[in-house]
């Protein structure tokens, strides 16, 4: 039991802005997946928009999870937030 703890903490811990992005990610995956299942087959493309933007979320996140062993854990949010203002900037930009 130790050592599932141990390996959740090491998961989760420290919290960056990815981690948060790639469990909301997942939440809105298993989502989409209900709505298509549930719903008629014009519903599948939520399924189809979110699930291949969980998978780079989530192969970002084990990018993230190498990252923070070797760099300082300011300067790596500090990247994040510089990054995700740059992607706001480029795509919500009016």
């Amino acid at each position: 039991m130790y050592r599932l703890v141990k390996g959740l903490k090491h998961l989760f811990f420290p919290v960056t802005l990815m981690t948060l992005v790639t469990i909301l990610g997942i939440i809105l995956s298993v989502q989409a997946v209900y709505v298509a299942l549930t719903n008629d087959h014009t519903a599948a493309i939520y399924a189809a928009v979110i699930l291949p933007l969980t998978v780079i979320a989530v192969i970002l996140y084990a990018i993230d999870r190498v990252l923070i062993k070797r760099v300082n854990y300011f300067k790596l949010l500090l990247g994040e937030v510089i990054v995700l203002g740059l992607l706001y900037y480029v795509f919500f930009r009016m």
